[in-house]
C-alpha cells in the first residue's frame, strides 16, 4: 500500500511538471490569426495554440508563470490564460485599442495601455476587473513596470514622451521627453535605467530613473519596435520593423554591438529566462513573416526559426520565467 502511494504522489508531481514546465515558455500573439501559439523554449516548438480575442497585440506573463495577459487590440478586451490549462481563464473590458501590457511583480495588477483613449488601464488581478483608469499623454503604447512595482513607465507615441506613473497614488509623477514616436520600452534589472524604442527616429533613449532625464541616444535601424534586456543587463536587444535586423546594445557603453538579420518585420522581442536565447516574432511588413526567430546570446546568430500564426506581434515580456 506504502509502494502504491509513493507511486501515485510521483505520477502527480510528474503531471504537475508537465503542465508547469520549467517556466521555458514563449506565448506568441498573433494579430492575424486571432490565436496564442505556446511554444517550449527547451525544443522550440509549438506546443499549443489558444484562441483569444480579435487582434491579440500586446503579451505579458505573471512573475510566478501561472497566467499570461494578452490585449485584444480588436476588441477592447485583455484575455487571461490559464498556464497549466492553456485556455482563457477571463476576458476583461478595457479601454479603446489596448495594446501595451505589463504585470506588476507580486502579480496583483496589470497595466494596459489604451491608445485610443490616452489612459492606462489598471486590472486587479484578484478579481479581474478594472480598478482604475490613468489619463495619459498622446497614444500611449509601450509599458514596462520596475522590478520593485512601485514605477510604471509608459511610451507616449504622438507626445514624444514617456510618462511615469506612481502605483501607490496610481497618478503621473513625472513625463520625461524622448525621441519621436517611442513605442517599445523595458527596465533594467536593478531598475536604474529604461531603454525605449523610437520608431519615427530610429534611435533608442536611455532614461537615468533616478534623475528622470534621458542621458544617451543610440541609432539604430529604421523603425524599431520592440525592446527587451538580459536578466544581467548587459545587453538591450532591439528588434528593427524595416530593417528586417536585431540590434544588440552594450549597456555599459551605449553602442550598437552587432546587428542580426532575421526573417521579415521582427515586432516584438524577449529574453529567455537564463539569458541564454532571444526570441523575435517576425510580423512582416504586410503580414508575411508568421515566424519566431531564435537568437542564441553567446554568439549572436539565429539558431532556428518557428512557424507561428499570422502576423505575430508579442509586443511585451512573452517569456515566462
Amino acid at each position: 500500500m506504502k509502494n502504491k502511494l509513493i507511486k501515485l504522489m510521483m505520477l502527480v508531481v510528474a503531471c504537475f511538471i508537465g503542465m508547469t514546465g520549467n517556466g521555458q515558455t514563449a506565448y506568441i500573439t498573433n494579430y492575424g490569426s486571432n490565436t496564442v501559439s505556446v511554444i517550449n523554449v527547451e525544443t522550440n516548438t509549438v506546443v499549443s495554440t489558444i484562441s483569444v480575442g480579435l487582434h491579440p497585440y500586446g503579451v505579458s506573463v505573471s512573475q510566478d508563470g501561472s497566467k499570461v495577459y494578452v490585449t485584444n487590440w480588436g476588441a477592447n478586451t485583455v484575455s487571461v490564460i490559464n498556464t497549466f490549462t492553456n485556455t482563457v481563464s477571463a476576458t476583461i473590458p478595457v479601454g479603446s485599442y489596448p495594446e501595451g501590457v505589463s504585470v506588476s511583480p507580486d502579480g496583483s495588477r496589470v497595466y494596459v495601455t489604451n491608445i485610443s483613449d490616452n489612459t492606462v488601464s489598471i486590472i486587479n488581478t484578484a478579481v479581474d476587473t478594472v480598478s482604475a483608469t490613468i489619463p495619459l499623454g498622446n497614444n500611449p503604447e509601450g509599458i514596462s513596470v520596475s522590478p520593485d512595482g512601485r514605477k510604471v513607465y509608459v511610451a507616449n507615441y504622438i507626445s514624444y514622451t514617456v510618462s511615469i506613473i506612481n502605483t501607490v497614488a496610481d497618478t503621473i509623477s513625472a513625463t520625461i521627453p524622448v525621441g519621436n514616436n517611442p513605442v517599445g520600452i523595458c527596465v533594467s534589472p536593478d531598475g536604474s535605467r529604461v531603454y525605449v524604442t523610437n520608431y519615427g527616429a530610429n534611435t533608442v533613449s536611455v532614461i537615468d530613473t533616478v534623475t528622470n532625464t534621458v542621458i544617451a541616444t543610440i541609432n539604430v535601424g529604421f523603425y524599431p519596435e520592440g525592446i527587451c534586456i538580459t536578466p544581467d543587463g548587459s545587453k538591450v536587444y532591439v528588434a528593427n520593423n524595416s530593417s528586417h535586423s536585431v540590434n544588440v546594445i552594450n549597456t555599459a557603453t551605449n553602442t550598437v554591438l552587432d546587428t542580426i538579420q532575421v526573417v521579415q518585420g521582427p515586432f516584438g522581442i524577449s529574453v529567455s529566462p537564463d539569458g541564454t536565447k532571444v526570441y523575435v516574432a517576425n510580423y512582416g511588413l504586410i503580414g508575411g513573416g508568421n515566424t519566431v526567430n531564435v537568437i542564441n546570446t553567446a554568439t549572436n546568430t539565429v539558431i532556428d526559426t518557428i512557424s507561428v500564426g499570422s502576423s505575430p506581434a508579442a509586443f511585451g515580456n512573452f517569456i515566462s520565467s
